[in-house]
């Protein structure tokens, strides 16, 4: 058994005070410019809000833990850049999404998934080589980037490779195409 020094490093309450202390019905939501973040202010109001409808539906719960997300750390400006790059890599998306649409064998009704925008984001860092590889200077055709003759490889260090040879490009530090791998 050990020795209580009364000291409590996470300012927690012990099992005892815990049940000892009372709660309330419901919780109070954060008045208006109460806290000087207002983007935290309006997600501890919705986390409130939705604590309240957990106590109206199942009773007040025994604990309740809450993760927020690292972007809140985050200054305004950083914020507001993060989204305007999310919305252009979406709208790059979307774009490539329609592009794709035309394309061998998504124009026979193939869901388009994000490994293939990916596969094609690799492909066009191809342009300035003639869309060949620059291992084997294979020639990759738009109608053929997605059959079974091209896959999306990593750089494998030389001493994990043994099990398998693939002849690799990097189209930068991407992920790379490989002509179909092989067993030596």
């Amino acid at each position: 058994m050990g020795i209580h020094t009364g000291y409590n490093h996470s300012k927690s309450l012990t099992k005892e005070e815990n049940n000892k202390r009372s709660l309330e019905d419901t919780l109070e939501l954060l008045p208006k410019n109460s806290l000087r973040n207002p983007i935290v202010e309006k997600i501890l109001n919705q986390l409130i809000n939705v604590v309240n409808a957990i106590i109206k539906q199942y009773g007040k719960p025994d604990e309740i833990r809450i993760e927020l997300a690292r972007e809140l750390k985050k200054s305004a400006k950083e914020r507001s850049d993060m989204t305007s790059s999310i919305n252009k890599a979406t709208v790059k998306h979307n774009d490539i999404r329609k592009i794709l649409q035309s394309t061998t064998p998504f124009n026979t009704g193939v869901r388009i998934t994000r490994n293939d925008i990916i596969k094609y984001k690799l492909w066009e860092e191809l342009k300035n080589n003639g869309y060949k590889t620059l291992y084997t200077n294979t020639y990759i055709p738009l109608d053929r980037l997605f059959s079974k003759d091209f896959d999306v490889e990593h750089i494998i260090p030389k001493a994990r490779a043994r099990a398998v040879r693939c002849h690799v490009f990097p189209p930068s530090s991407s992920p790379l195409f490989s002509s179909r791998c092989q067993m030596p």
